[in-house]
């Protein structure tokens, strides 16, 4: 159940990190790494 939350959480990062620059690309991976750990 946790690995189906976890990979639609990459997928939401996958969609929104395309629109965002450097810096908030990196604060996005990061906060995304931490909630999906």
């Amino acid at each position: 159940m946790e690995m189906i939350n976890y990979s639609l959480h990459i997928r939401a990062i996958i969609l929104e990190v395309p629109k965002m620059n450097g810096d908030d690309k990196l604060h996005y991976l990061m906060k995304g790494l931490h909630v999906g750990s």
